[in-house]
C-alpha cells in the first residue's frame, strides 16, 4: 500500500498523510486523483479535462467520534492548492457525511463508481 501511495505522489504531487496521536498511528487522510468519465483513479496526465481531486479520510474504529478526521482532513484541505476539491462518499457512510458537512461541503451528484455507488461532495 505504502508504494502505490508513492507512486501515486511522484504522479500527480498529492497523496496520502499518516494521521497521528501522540505517535500512535490511528488513520490516514490525503488525495487521489479520479477520472469523472470513468470514476477509476487515474493520475492528472492520463485523466485531463476530467481529473477529480478527491480528499478522503479514514480513522481507526476506536478514535471515531473526536473530530480527529475533520481535523485532518481541513489541515489537508489548507494545504492542496486546487480550485475544485470533491470527496466520494458511499451514500450509507453516514460518519463521512458528517465530516463532509462540518468541513462545508455539499452533495452536487450522485455517480456510479466500479465499486458501487458515491455521492459527490463539492468543498467549498
Amino acid at each position: 500500500m505504502i508504494e502505490r501511495w508513492i507512486r501515486r505522489w511522484d504522479a500527480n504531487g498529492v497523496g496520502q498523510f499518516i494521521v497521528e496521536l501522540d505517535g500512535t498511528l490511528i488513520g490516514r487522510v490525503g488525495f487521489l486523483v479520479w477520472d469523472a468519465g470513468t470514476w477509476e483513479t487515474s493520475t492528472y496526465d492520463l485523466a485531463g479535462a476530467h481529473a477529480e481531486t478527491e480528499l478522503g479520510w479514514a480513522i481507526l474504529s476506536p478514535y471515531w467520534g473526536r473530530g480527529y478526521a475533520t481535523e485532518a482532513a481541513a489541515a489537508a484541505r489548507e494545504w492542496i492548492d486546487r480550485e475544485r476539491i470533491v470527496s466520494l462518499i458511499h451514500p450509507a457512510n453516514v460518519r463521512s457525511q458528517r465530516v463532509a458537512e462540518k468541513l462545508g461541503a455539499r452533495i452536487e451528484k450522485k455517480v456510479e463508481m466500479p465499486a458501487g455507488p458515491a455521492d459527490v461532495w463539492v468543498h467549498p
